[in-house]
């Protein structure tokens, strides 16, 4: 086995990455808790169904790419949504939301993120310790991954 050097860069993403073994199951937890008390794990549903869910998720941030639907949310107007919701003036929150963000590129991926780690945390999937070794293994491959795109 052929023994190299580990790059500055490579020891600095590693130390980044390693943090998300913190946060992505805390995350994904979060997310599938939320979503059984909704209803979204009751019944019979199969791997395909899950994943073509995450694929119409990224079908409509391309759309909305596409339609350029973009959120202007600023840093102000997030720390109101944050408030409003905080206080419990959920009209106020969901008007805001869905002048600013509902149905954006950004809302979009948001869900792609979501249905992610909705599985991911009912599946019992350890997906940051995945995303970690493969960020490693990833940084070991030549430019491109020795592709033309």
């Amino acid at each position: 086995m052929e023994k190299t050097t580990i790059t500055e860069s490579q020891k600095a993403e590693a130390l980044a990455v390693k943090a998300l073994t913190k946060v992505v199951p805390d995350l994904a937890e979060i997310v599938y808790l939320g979503n059984k008390k909704r209803g979204f794990w009751e019944g019979e549903h199969n791997t395909g169904e899950r994943l073509m869910l995450m694929v119409s998720e990224l079908a409509e941030g391309l759309e909305a790419d596409r339609k350029g639907r973009h959120s202007k949310l600023s840093p102000k107007d997030y720390n109101k949504l944050q408030a409003a919701f905080q206080a419990g003036r959920q009209e106020d929150f969901k008007e805001g939301f869905k002048a600013l963000v509902k149905d954006t590129f950004e809302d979009e991926l948001a869900d792609v993120v979501i249905r992610v780690l909705d599985y991911v945390g009912g599946m019992g999937i350890p997906l940051a310790e995945h995303i970690q070794l493969k960020l490693m293994y990833n940084s070991t491959r030549p430019y491109k991954h020795g592709k033309k795109y």
